[in-house]
């Protein structure tokens, strides 16, 4: 059944833009542009890149919850993760 469409749909170049082009029109009218970031939001976003600034020392200091290569290695017995 493909063959048998591929065979009618023998457009040439100018069609397929045309194709294009009106697809991207009715596209452009569903898909509506993008809104401004509200500037609520953008001042709790500062705000927050200003505490995690401030925390920084601190944060710095705290232990890692990602358990580091040799750790795991250990859990295992030596043999690495994912190996059999």
């Amino acid at each position: 059944m493909p063959t048998q469409n591929a065979a009618l749909l023998n457009l040439d170049h100018t069609h397929c833009r045309a194709i294009c082009d009106e697809i991207g029109e009715r596209l452009q009218f569903i898909i509506k542009p993008a809104t401004d970031i509200p500037p609520r939001l953008l001042d709790l976003i500062g705000r927050l890149a200003e505490l995690e600034k401030a925390d920084l020392p601190r944060l710095a200091a705290a232990p890692s919850i990602v358990p580091s290569t040799d750790e795991m290695s250990r859990a295992t017995g030596g043999i690495p993760v994912g190996v059999e």
